[in-house]
């Protein structure tokens, strides 16, 4: 009917309703420093016509 198997099917109705479980850890608060958030902070408000992907780049460099 709308190209899945059946087994496919099952899975998803047998997760319905629940989280997303993925192999990545999910990041928490206290994992960044108050000094590197105030930073990062800074240094986004110092080039404000950069996008993150692009404060990203030019931070790590």
């Amino acid at each position: 009917m709308i190209g899945i198997s059946g087994s496919k099917y099952h899975s998803w109705i047998s997760r319905y309703d629940q989280p997303n479980n993925h192999n990545g850890k999910t990041p928490k608060k206290h994992w960044i420093l108050n000094w590197e958030r105030e930073a990062i902070i800074n240094y986004a408000k110092s080039h404000p016509n950069e996008g993150y992907r692009r404060l990203t780049y030019m931070n790590v460099r």
